[in-house]
């Protein structure tokens, strides 16, 4: 999915957000002229994704702040793990065990800061497990992982990845998964799951799983999504699980593959149109 015109406004906001803890305007000026000239030399048919990171190298040269969102990152796991033995419970309890945590996987793509930071992750966890999907297309999904051996699982956010390690969890009850390669990112971006996140919540706990990290403007030493080793390991797994817009944005030319589904709430009117849905739908699409 290639850059709308509408997100050059939305990378400004993002822009700002970062920079929540500084109180100098003159560095928030710069850092705002800086990431619209950036924009100016940078070709629009991207993905939002790979424009955002080059909105992050810019913040960060300039202000100097690695990591803008850490603390509240840490606070997003200690929220959701503090639910996790309830939600574990609840979803075991449940008729279907697999949709739910489903459910609540989808629910968790709320904390998302590079979209908004005024969410409620509580209220989001009640309604999305009455709730009508725009696309629910996981009866597919379970009938694969009926015959699949392997998983690479593409996660999201801090916070929401305390529920991927829960939807995870049950998956390797219940199916004989032999290989996860679960996907974080290679540094800090926004409130986007690193190897730190990895380590707070302990999903290396879990069998069979391995770990790999994406790269953007900022992080090199990492395979891209748009590389040619990322696409070699969407080839070599089984399924596919995608997590969240940016995911989303980055992988829907694998669309035709029918072995990524994507997990996320539609929270941005550029993502939501080109699925055509409303925005704030749930959503598990392939």
């Amino acid at each position: 999915m290639n850059m709308n015109i509408d997100c050059v406004i939305c990378f400004q906001k993002q822009a700002l957000r970062a920079l929540k803890d500084i109180e100098d305007i003159k560095v928030k000026e710069k850092v705002l002229r800086s990431v619209m000239e950036m924009l100016l030399t940078q070709e629009w048919t991207k993905t939002p994704p790979e424009l955002a990171g080059e909105v992050y190298r810019v913040v960060k040269g300039i202000s100097g702040i690695e990591d803008p969102y850490k603390e509240l990152k840490i606070k997003s796991n200690e929220i959701i793990l503090d639910m996790y033995d309830d939600l574990k419970e609840e979803s075991l309890n449940s008729e279907d065990p697999i949709q739910h945590a489903l459910r609540l996987a989808v629910a968790g793509n709320i904390m998302d800061f590079g979209a908004s930071e005024d969410f409620d992750v509580n209220e989001t966890l009640e309604r999305v497990v009455n709730a009508d999907f725009a696309y629910d297309y996981s009866d597919n999904l379970k009938e694969k992982l009926g015959t699949a051996e392997s998983i690479l699982y593409f996660a999201d956010n801090s916070g929401e990845i305390v529920l991927d390690k829960l939807l995870l969890e049950l998956i390797l009850k219940k199916y004989d998964i032999k290989k996860i390669t679960f996907v974080v990112k290679a540094g800090p971006i926004i409130n986007d799951a690193t190897m730190n996140d990895i380590n707070q919540i302990t999903i290396s706990d879990l069998p069979n799983i391995t770990f790999k990290t994406i790269g953007n403007a900022l992080y090199h030493e990492s395979p891209s999504r748009t590389s040619e080793e990322v696409k070699k390991w969407i080839y070599e797994h089984d399924i596919v699980i995608a997590k969240g817009q940016g995911n989303y944005e980055g992988f829907s030319i694998y669309k035709h593959l029918k072995k990524i589904f994507f997990l996320l709430m539609a929270k941005c009117p550029i993502v939501a149109r080109d699925l055509d849905v409303e925005e704030q739908s749930f959503i598990i699409y392939i």
